[in-house]
């Protein structure tokens, strides 16, 4: 999920690894969803603004009981992880670093995140074909 509509002061850098099924991790399987939004995820990416929630702590998402989440909103740690596997920094990340609201060196960099976003667009293919052209040389690899 995207930080839109969400007030930043809510947001909370608690979480060091990855949901189980966090979209940014290899080993979850493809979503039609996350797959829809790759471009609006590039682009963010691109702009170095990007910053996602984690999904089961989304009060916008429903969970899979139905029941909305109603604790803390947390940032996705696997996307703030494959950001750095893939060194693209971002400013809300890097800006709460600076502020000491989290510590990178505490998170769970073992996770099996993508090395970068353009690894986890090539797994995408086969959802995205005809939209490959949109990132110049990823048919190549």
């Amino acid at each position: 999920m995207s930080l839109s509509g969400t007030k930043s002061a809510e947001l909370r850098f608690d979480l060091k690894k990855p949901c189980k099924d966090c979209p940014f991790l290899k080993t979850t399987p493809h979503h039609e969803g996350v797959a829809s939004d790759l471009m609006s995820i590039s682009t963010s990416i691109e702009s170095e603004n990007a910053a996602f929630t984690c999904h089961k702590t989304d009060p916008r998402s429903d969970s899979p009981t139905g029941q909305r989440h109603t604790g803390p909103v947390q940032h996705c740690a696997g996307f703030i992880l494959m950001c750095e596997k893939g060194k693209t920094p971002q400013v809300p990340y890097l800006t709460a670093w600076c502020s000491r609201q989290f510590d990178l060196d505490k998170l769970d960099k073992s996770a099996p995140v993508y090395d970068s976003f353009m690894d986890m667009v090539r797994s995408y293919g086969h959802w995205i074909k005809g939209q490959l052209h949109r990132w110049p040389g990823l048919e190549a690899k």
